[in-house]
């Protein structure tokens, strides 16, 4: 069983520093670093505990408190995939287990190196007060992140999917060790190593959907989002000077040219007829949790197909906007109360992009606008 703890520590910080280094790395990854230093930590704790403290009851007996953040971080992952503003500051009360229950391990160790004597009581009080709330947490934030999943649609479909059956999966295990310790002994090491084994996939996970999936996301938001798409070759009505040659450009890109031409007209129906470019927090990584496609899918689409970058995109249809509603209100309307009912969140911005696009100032086209009349 060591060996399974260490493996699963092994893996664990690879993961993270890979994480961490990863040049695409989104502002969502920093929750999932977070994700995979608690489990480190806990395997850790558990490597240190059975090869260095000799007392059988706290190796044998003492729930590890870091499980408790793994619920909340992965909903606030998931949220935060979905486009969500939420961080821990703002939900720091689905803490509030993790602190009592870190309040009340350093007691337990603290007793047992003062006051040996109190220290299976303090064990005890910790284990009845920590326990409940671990079992509940795995099961109530896994199921609920997979129903609100199915619902509202996430991104990283899969690598969510996986992570909340994962999290259940533990406290399956967790529930039958408590069995297994007073009624089944000699399955018990059999159970601890499932546990063990459960968290060490997590992070395994996380690094085959970031750097290893980008075919199988693919496969998954076509499937599920896109209608009929099966195996698409590339187009010849698309294979201008864009894609060609063919064979020494697209080996680089993460899709060919129908998927290019696919993911685009999913996202121009959202942004365009959906009027999404009026949301003035609109972002490439919200537009990816909308649509369920993945932001780089969405990015290089843009770049590539579109030859365009994300808020030059979104901008032009902002600047389109205002424009008609200049041609068509004659009365004094406040400029920049259009713009901000636009999707622009200043005047610069707005000035600038409407410079670069119609090609005058703001004042400019309505002066041209008053002489016209």
């Amino acid at each position: 069983m060591k060996y399974i703890i260490f493996a699963g520590m092994l893996q664990s910080a690879i993961s993270l520093l890979l994480l961490l280094n990863n040049r695409k790395k989104e502002k969502s990854d920093n929750i999932l670093a977070l994700l995979l230093i608690g489990i480190a930590w806990h395997l850790t704790t558990k490597f240190y505990i059975f090869t260095t403290l000799g007392n059988p009851s706290i190796s044998t007996m003492m729930h590890t408190f870091i499980q408790l953040s793994y619920g909340p971080l992965l909903y606030l992952y998931a949220e935060k995939k979905n486009g969500s503003l939420c961080t821990i500051n703002t939900h720091w009360y689905l803490f509030i287990p993790l602190i009592m229950s870190f309040a009340l391990y350093g007691s337990v160790f603290a007793s047992y190196t003062w006051y040996p004597n109190n220290g299976k009581f303090m064990l005890d009080i910790y284990n009845a007060t920590v326990f409940p709330p671990i079992i509940a947490t795995h099961f109530i934030f896994g199921f609920f992140i997979l129903i609100k999943r199915r619902n509202k649609g996430f991104a990283d479909h899969l690598l969510i999917r996986n992570l909340c059956l994962l999290l259940i999966c533990l406290g399956i295990s967790e529930v039958v060790l408590t069995y297994t310790v007073i009624e089944a002994p000699a399955y018990t090491l059999l159970n601890r190593s499932i546990i063990y084994i459960l968290l060490g996939t997590a992070p395994v996970l996380v690094i085959s959907n970031k750097f290893f999936s980008a075919t199988r996301d693919w496969e998954y938001n076509s499937k599920s989002h896109i209608p009929e798409y099966q195996n698409p070759k590339p187009s010849a009505q698309l294979s201008g000077s864009l894609y060609a040659p063919i064979d020494n450009f697209s080996r680089k890109l993460l899709l060919n040219p129908v998927q290019h031409k696919e993911v685009f007209t999913k996202i121009d129906l959202l942004i365009k007829d959906g009027q999404r470019y009026k949301e003035d927090d609109i972002s490439l990584e919200k537009l990816a949790a909308i649509s369920g496609i993945s932001r780089h899918y969405i990015s290089e689409t843009l770049n590539v197909f579109a030859k365009k970058s994300f808020y030059q995109y979104v901008n032009e249809y902002r600047i389109e906007d205002v424009v008609k509603t200049l041609d068509n209100n004659r009365e004094n309307e406040n400029l920049l109360a259009i713009a901000y009912r636009s999707g622009f969140k200043n005047k610069s911005s707005f000035n600038a992009y409407f410079k670069k696009i119609i090609g005058i100032t703001p004042s400019e086209y309505i002066r041209n606008q008053d002489k016209s009349c």
